[in-house]
């Protein structure tokens, strides 16, 4: 933390913006909906500290999970914390997405996104797509880690 401004900084790499909500839209049928966060503005100590230090602009985002745009309230106040993921992590997330992929199209011939592929000849292109994309990563992680990571 920093001793200036713990409230600001989290360790290294990581900023802490404070923000309220400004904007809750929901399109009628849908379930999740459009979220819009701003920097707060000085209305007490703390925020007349935090508008100082948190970067100007918007944070918008859409959010098709109902329980994540519910957890929001117009007016309300929370603290976004902002910190850098490294490329092997990067890496990690988008491997561990490929591999559960193939998983779900061996087991159930669709995708994550229950997309029905088809045929098992479709199904077998769709996995060996996949597998394509995995082979490299596997690699590039096994470099940054210095050869630990599993084949």
């Amino acid at each position: 933390m920093s001793a200036e401004r713990p409230h600001v900084r989290i360790g290294k790499g990581s900023v802490v913006a404070k923000m309220v909500c400004l904007k809750l839209e929901q399109v009628h049928g849908q379930k999740g909906g459009t979220i819009r966060l701003s920097p707060v503005t000085g209305n007490s100590l703390e925020n007349k500290e935090f508008w100082r230090y948190t970067p100007s602009g918007t944070f918008e985002f859409n959010s098709i999970n109902p329980a994540a745009f519910e957890y929001f309230r117009l007016g309300e106040e929370y603290r976004v914390v902002i910190t850098h993921v490294p490329e092997v992590e990067r890496l990690r997330g988008e491997l561990e997405f490929l591999e559960a992929e193939i998983v779900s199209l061996r087991e159930k011939g669709e995708t994550l996104g229950a997309w029905r592929v088809g045929s098992p000849e479709q199904v077998a292109r769709e996995i060996s797509e996949r597998e394509k994309l995995a082979a490299p990563l596997r690699d590039a992680i096994r470099r940054m880690e210095g050869g630990t990571f599993p084949a």
